[in-house]
């Protein structure tokens, strides 16, 4: 009675009812539950009763939720009984940790290890602010945890910013992910404003890699599989499941495509790994099949090859997993297959779909006819009903929805304005997560290419220069596509911004073979097999110019030392059974990757270097000033103010 109106039956209760009811006739059907063709007991083949299954038992997960948070609600707002407080903050806050590093700590602390500091008229909006960010990523909105009653006729409203008694709720903005009212709403991440799509729901599948990684290091590969498979906490949106479709507009009356559907719709990192229209508008990907024999779906692949092994398999090793060329290794311990699966999902399915995105945009931007400008007017469901739109709105949706992706939700968000915010605050650490900011921050204090700000505090993690210009580029990509300068996206943007992805991964290299060098063979830790993925990543683009033609000739380098120096990264880098890894050492690493440093034209300033060992050190040094589209960029940073101006007002307006 404390979050309905009095009298009545709570809506969980009846959502709670509906959903047992509907998992129980679904687990009747024959198809649910085995393969149709076979008695094997193995795991279901994925039939659309088991993904419908998978779906409706999810949600039930999530609505059962919901009446412990209410109650965790109503004894913060109380604040008296603080053994009731740690009681419900148990049920809900150690899960919090697949969804937030940071918000899990701060609650963790606050809510159960010094609860009794807990003051409700000073934490209670703070610690209301950091309950409803992780309501999304488990899959309850707003709605969902309805209006706080007291028992005076005051009431306040879990949604509505009310101050009652001293204790402000703070606005609760959350969407129901089971309908599309979502669709348009826009979410912060880290320094970059997305002015479109859904990336509160599109962002979150990095929650999806780090829930796999936990199921496996616990030694629950099944349950990782299923989270792979069928997705957990991002929800599609409808770019997302347009692309995943063929790509539609919406039509003339603003509804959507797809019929409405009571259910949550994940998606999930095997739609994107096997997608391979996405995937293949990546001009990269196909060195990478190259590289794999041929293998379309590599990533795939690789992640089905352990999941498909047994337990005393993932402990004891194991040669290959249907497709030896691909996995090459036996890997031998928990932890090291663990990195196989968590670094391919980072590098092999999610990166090169979100930069399959961004080809799609400029696909789109270049194919005037499908921007429909003179035949239709283009409109969007708002609050108000129907709202006028950009006719480019859709491909700068494509374009927000790849940078959500390359970004993910765990980096946080950062002071617009590089300043020193709450993210050096003591529980924010912005090297967590599975993005391209995560990795560049892990770097940057380890090769010395951090950017300083006043009043930072020298303990504090850095933030890599490199992330400045990722900023940048996703900004100025936008205001390409707002103006259709579709050449100038491509070559001065996207390429670029794919080029220099390559910068925390080439210190990743660097990093892990100084620490493998001391290794024996056979080794079962974990940084053996880091070390490889990463490698594997640059591996495919020695022969970048060779198959393609020079990007910028002045950069060329001589074909015969890129086939020796790809040899010896190689040798030094995938391991072998029986074999040292790294046996010729980590500057002879370091060494073979000058030359993709000088191809790639990589800044030097930007690669920095680490116990004395950095690709740059050995001839062919560029700057920023050299480096191919450096100048560019920065040449625009006078209209980055303008750009990002243009746009809020813009989005203000539609």
């Amino acid at each position: 009675l404390i979050f309905s109106d009095i009298g009545k039956e709570a809506i969980v209760n009846t959502q709670v009812r509906t959903l047992h009811q509907k998992a129980s006739l679904l687990i009747l059907e024959p198809s649910t539950c085995h393969n149709s063709d076979t008695e094997s007991t193995d795991l279901p083949a994925k039939s659309s009763s088991y993904q419908e299954f998978y779906k409706t038992i999810q949600q039930l997960i999530s609505q059962m939720q919901i009446p412990l948070i209410q109650h965790l609600i109503n004894a913060l707002y109380i604040g008296d009984d603080k053994e009731g407080i740690k009681i419900y903050a148990m049920s809900i806050v150690p899960q919090l940790i697949s969804v937030s590093k940071t918000v899990h700590g701060y609650l963790q602390s606050m809510l159960i290890d010094n609860v009794g500091s807990y003051d409700a008229e000073k934490d209670f909006t703070n610690v209301m602010k950091a309950l409803y960010s992780t309501l999304v990523p488990i899959g309850i909105s707003c709605s969902d945890i309805g209006k706080y009653y007291q028992a005076t006729a005051t009431t306040a409203t879990v949604t509505g910013g009310t101050s009652h008694n001293g204790r402000n709720f703070p606005p609760c903005v959350t969407s129901n992910p089971s309908t599309s009212s979502h669709m348009f709403s826009s979410h912060t991440l880290a320094n970059y404003d997305p002015t479109t799509s859904s990336t509160t729901y599109t962002s979150t599948i990095d929650l999806d890699i780090l829930q796999i990684k936990i199921l496996m290091k616990m030694g629950n590969h099944i349950a990782a599989s299923w989270i792979y498979e069928s997705g957990r906490h991002s929800f599609q949106t409808g770019t997302t499941s347009d692309i995943l479709d063929g790509f539609s507009f919406l039509p003339d009356n603003g509804s959507s495509t797809s019929s409405s559907n009571n259910i949550v719709n994940y998606q999930s990192l095997k739609q994107m790994a096997t997608n391979n229209g996405i995937l293949h508008k990546n001009i990269w990907y196909s060195k990478y099949v190259d590289y794999m024999k041929g293998d379309n779906f590599f990533g795939n692949s690789l992640v089905s090859s352990v999941f498909s092994l047994s337990q005393e398999e993932l402990n004891e090793g194991y040669q290959g997993g249907g497709n030896e060329d691909t996995l090459r290794i036996k890997w031998s311990s928990i932890s090291q297959h663990t990195e196989v699966v968590s670094k391919t999902l980072q590098y092999f399915v999610l990166q090169p779909f979100a930069f399959g995105l961004m080809y799609l945009a400029v696909e789109k931007c270049f194919d005037e006819s499908s921007l429909k400008m003179n035949s239709q007017v283009w409109k969007k469901k708002g609050d108000d009903g129907q709202q006028s739109i950009s006719p480019t709105y859709y491909i700068e949706q494509i374009w927000d929805e790849a940078a959500s992706y390359l970004i993910g939700s765990l980096e946080g968000q950062y002071d617009k304005d590089d300043e020193i915010s709450y993210m050096y605050s003591d529980d924010y650490d912005p090297q967590f997560g599975f993005g391209l900011y995560a990795l560049a921050n892990t770097r940057c204090n380890q090769f010395g290419t951090c950017s300083t700000y006043r009043n930072m505090p020298p303990s504090s993690p850095g933030r890599a220069k490199i992330v400045s210009v990722y900023r940048d580029l996703f900004y100025i990509g936008k205001n390409q596509i707002t103006s259709l300068q579709c050449e100038e996206l491509l070559e001065t943007t996207i390429k670029q911004a794919q080029r220099w992805s390559l910068v925390p991964i080439i210190q990743s290299v660097i990093r892990y073979a100084i620490k493998v060098e001391e290794l024996k063979a056979g080794s079962t830790l974990k940084v053996l097999a880091e070390g490889e993925m990463f490698a594997l990543v640059v591996l495919p683009l020695f022969h970048h110019h060779k198959s393609s033609g020079n990007e910028n000739d002045a950069a060329r380098v001589d074909l015969d030392m890129i086939e020796t120096d790809q040899s010896i990264f190689e040798r030094n880098m995938i391991v072998q059974q029986g074999v040292k890894p790294v046996q010729d050492g980590a500057l002879e690493v370091a060494r073979s990757l000058s030359t993709v440093v000088v191809d790639f034209s990589l800044p030097c300033e930007y690669i920095g270097e680490t116990s004395g060992v950095s690709p740059c050190n050995f001839g062919g040094e560029i700057t920023s000033e050299n480096a191919s589209g450096v100048n560019s960029i920065y040449g625009m940073s006078f209209f980055w103010a303008l750009i990002v101006c243009f746009l809020v007002i813009r989005t203000a307006f539609s």
